[in-house]
């Protein structure tokens, strides 16, 4: 029996109008469904995953709750650590998102935001073996990458001198 079993799932966005019916590819096991989870080339939410209880209460497993944004992606990659069978069906979208509300946190992605991913994903560090440090810093980069375009540079280094002495890197 599986521990995770990822739904099949339907974005539908503002920007273009049009359904983007987002498919994954089939992790052949656990392992490739971690790599694809660090890298989001995985579904990195809980809401179209069943996932087995006993994952969270055999590894005493909860939400990070000092995160704000990304706390999701996290959580999905710990019970994937955790999991020993994964299964992707792809075959139907048995869930349909919907990201047409504006007042939605993962509508307007802010500074606060991404720096916050970089913040999981030093947490994502400290739970993977080092074999999977390789696709950690891939998405390292694909982060900073996004806040060096979307940002201005001075906005950016303002916004990280307020919170050096607040945040842990």
């Amino acid at each position: 029996s599986y521990d995770l079993i990822v739904i099949g799932t339907q974005i539908e966005h503002r920007a273009s109008d049009n359904i983007c019916n987002k498919q994954f590819r089939e992790s052949k096991n656990r392992d490739e469904y971690l790599k694809d989870l660090i890298v989001r080339n995985a579904r990195v939410s809980p809401w179209c995953v069943f996932i087995r209880r006993s994952l969270y209460v055999d590894n005493n497993l909860s939400f990070n709750t000092t995160y704000n944004f990304g706390e999701d992606w996290l959580m999905m990659i710990e019970l994937a650590v955790h999991a020993r069978k994964v299964k992707v069906i792809n075959d139907e979208y048995m869930y349909h998102y919907n990201m047409f509300n504006e007042t939605s946190c993962c509508y307007n992605i802010s500074i606060q935001k991404l720096v916050n991913n970089v913040r999981v994903i030093t947490d994502v560090r400290k739970i993977c073996d080092k074999s999977l440090m390789r696709n950690i810093d891939e998405m390292l980069l694909v982060i900073y990458n996004s806040l060096l375009r979307k940002y201005d540079h001075r906005e950016l280094c303002d916004y990280l001198l307020t919170i050096q002495d607040k945040v842990e890197f």
